[in-house]
């Protein structure tokens, strides 16, 4: 029982940590790409590629993941 509990908590806190180390990394090209671009439709193209991008990759996997995370509690 003890050492489900443990497994369980080492999941959670590993899934929390990838999926906040993603949104950072995905939240720091978002915003070098809307300071270093010069013109303001530029900036809009990169920034809907970059959300596209994440929404079809690291998101979707975690959206399918989150579900059975919170089956466990």
């Amino acid at each position: 029982m003890l050492c489900q509990k443990v497994n369980q908590g080492f999941f959670s806190i590993f899934f929390l940590t990838i999926i906040k180390f993603y949104l950072t990394k995905y939240l720091i090209i978002f915003l070098i790409c809307s300071l270093v671009s010069k013109w303001e439709f530029e900036a809009k193209c990169l920034q809907k590629s970059i959300i596209h991008t994440m929404l079809k990759g690291k998101l979707g996997v975690f959206l399918s993941i989150f579900p059975m995370i919170i089956k466990f509690y």
